[in-house]
């Protein structure tokens, strides 16, 4: 019990050192309450990749404590917008998840993008702090989760580029598919999931009511071969 109240106090110390008391406060008003919809998405990796042209030469590794810390530090660079998003990733680290993928620039080694890679392998996955996060995973399924292009790197097809690598590994893994949940308003990464093969096969409707949360998950079209039947709308408390 400590320890994850230890983390949360750095990562609120975090949070005041790069946006201010103000946006500590403006953020924990703004938990309190909201309603998000995400965009669940499938992808058959037995059909062929997509050819996708990346304009930044990168190399891609398995994220290390160092790399983190790094992504952390970048934070004075990306702005007010991006301190919650980079705190999570690390958050997420710490929590256990330790399949975090980091792209590197050849020219300057600077991280330009990270991702993780989820299976009900990882022993987190199935307790209840990340439920929420992995309603529909299943066992012959990876997820792909927490995918962040730093801002410098927009723009260049990243996104595609890093999830065909990640196709790649899933494969030598021997999962048969992969899913991804977008926000229903990020429009950008719904793009760069579909210009991959990515299809939509749900939506997933949260609230968050200060420590209580709800999803209803509402099926849509099944991509070919997914081995799950249809079923009416559900709801996670």
């Amino acid at each position: 019990m400590l320890v994850p109240q230890f983390r949360k106090s750095h990562y609120t110390l975090l949070a005041v050192k790069f946006g201010g008391l103000s946006y500590l406060l403006a953020e924990f008003r703004r938990r309190l309450y909201r309603r998000e919809t995400f965009i669940g998405l499938a992808r058959n990796l037995e059909e062929p990749d997509s050819e996708v042209t990346c304009r930044i030469p990168y190399s891609l590794h398995l994220a290390s404590g160092s790399d983190i810390q790094e992504m952390v530090d970048l934070l004075q660079f990306e702005g007010k917008d991006s301190i919650f998003d980079l705190l999570q990733r690390k958050w997420f680290y710490d929590s256990g998840f330790r399949n975090c993928y980091v792209a590197r620039t050849l020219e300057g080694n600077q991280i330009c993008y990270v991702q993780w890679t989820i299976s009900t392998q990882d022993s987190n996955a199935g307790s209840s702090d990340f439920s929420a996060s992995f309603p529909r995973l299943k066992d012959h399924e990876m997820q792909l989760e927490h995918a962040y292009t730093f801002k410098a790197f927009r723009g260049f097809n990243l996104m595609p580029a890093v999830m065909n690598d990640l196709f790649r590994i899933a494969r030598e893994k021997g999962y048969p598919r992969v899913i991804t949940y977008v926000q229903a308003e990020n429009v950008a990464s719904q793009k760069g999931c579909f210009k991959v093969g990515f299809q939509v096969f749900e939506l997933v409707h949260r609230r968050k009511l200060f420590l209580f949360n709800r999803s209803e998950i509402i099926p849509l079209a099944w991509p070919e071969n997914r081995n799950l039947a249809p079923a009416g709308p559900r709801i996670i408390e």
